[in-house]
């Protein structure tokens, strides 16, 4: 079996930082702030000390030419596992080490083998200059020359369909266009390996579809690039990747194909529509607790639809008991295929927007 282009071993990372009190806002309250930053008894207004784990003994490997998907809600630790694996941030433990080099030691060589588009990539390009100019300034920061960055720079507007758009503005164009530039900017030198953190958030459907098109269909086959791509986007990742990983809180919950982590989900999964009273519905399945997790669907005033998994020995009939025992009628009960978003919550109890 030939070594994975990505190792991750046992990566743990921990943030400390001190908050002022929320009501520090006179002269005498800060000043009792920096005396608690130096360790010193600073009454009700001194530093609160806090520590966040973002990365807790997070381990998986990607394979050589796959297309591997970090999944999570906000605040799991996918930003800051990008941040170590481009190597601007260390490792308080754990090693990484990509294409044969370990991050911490031979950063040189990591950079060479990776292209990192950070979330809201975009935001690194002068609107003062046009795309193309803003492409070749990047190139030549690469190290590539004139020619050469005047070239890749054509190229890989091309690439990702902007090349009418050369010798326009940044600030002309629309988020999902900007988008597709700053992973342009990432195809001005060929690394190996592509890292894209959350590379459809806030854009369009139309332009979300484009850019999945192009790293799936162009980067990842047409190109054989290995693909390492974090989303909270679960039917993006199911669509997608070749394998995936759940990461919450910075630890690893499951890692499969999309396919085989639904096919391994133990739990029921029912869909209700509720013609009227969908709201009291909700909360009796609720209350009752005949359900693991419950996600709703408002369509109307009153009308609507629960997507729940059961728990253990309750049915679809025990449902529509429990709501026909509480005065409710469904309009129909039905067994549904399992998805991604499933799997999150069957592995940690929270919706993927965060609530419970």
């Amino acid at each position: 079996m030939s070594e994975p282009i990505l190792r991750v071993e046992r990566l743990r990372k921990v943030f400390r930082y001190s908050n002022p009190d929320p009501n520090s806002n006179t002269a005498d309250m800060w000043f009792s702030y920096l005396l608690g930053l130096l360790g010193k008894d600073a009454g009700p207004f001194g530093a609160e000390r806090r520590t966040v784990v973002a990365l807790d003994g997070l381990s998986f490997e990607v394979g050589w030419g796959e297309f591997f998907g970090v999944l999570g809600p906000n605040g799991a630790g996918k930003t800051t596992l990008v941040k170590v694996l481009a190597t601007v941030l260390r490792p308080d433990s754990g090693r990484v080490v990509i294409n044969g080099h370990d991050t911490s030691q031979e950063t040189a060589r990591v950079r060479a083998s990776i292209s990192v588009v950070p979330a809201a990539g975009w935001l690194g390009f002068d609107s003062q200059l046009t795309a193309g100019r803003n492409l070749e300034f990047w190139g030549r920061i690469y190290g590539l020359d004139r020619k050469q960055a005047h070239e890749r720079s054509f190229e890989a507007l091309k690439a990702v369909g902007l090349e009418e758009w050369y010798s326009e503005s940044p600030g002309h164009l629309s988020s999902g266009m900007r988008q597709r530039l700053a992973v342009a900017r990432g195809l001005l030198f060929h690394a190996p390996m592509f890292i894209l953190d959350e590379p459809t958030a806030n854009v369009d459907p139309a332009a979300a579809y484009q850019i999945r098109d192009f790293i799936r269909n162009e980067l990842n086959r047409g190109l054989g690039q290995t693909v390492l791509f974090t989303t909270h986007n679960m039917s993006e990742a199911e669509q997608l990747c070749d394998r995936v990983a759940i990461v919450d809180r910075g630890r690893l919950l499951a890692r499969d194909r999309p396919s085989a982590l639904v096919a391994a989900l133990p739990d029921r999964v029912v869909e209700v529509r509720l013609p009227s009273r969908a709201r009291d519905a909700l909360r009796e399945i609720r209350e009752r607790g005949i359900a693991l997790h419950v996600t709703d669907y408002f369509e109307g005033e009153d009308s609507g639809r629960l997507r729940m998994q059961l728990r253990s020995g309750v049915d679809e009939d025990s449902v529509d008991r429990a709501l026909s025992s509480a005065g409710l009628e469904a309009s129909s009960i039905r067994r549904v295929q399992p998805n991604l978003e499933d799997v999150f919550l069957h592995h940690t109890g929270r919706r993927l927007d965060g609530d419970a």
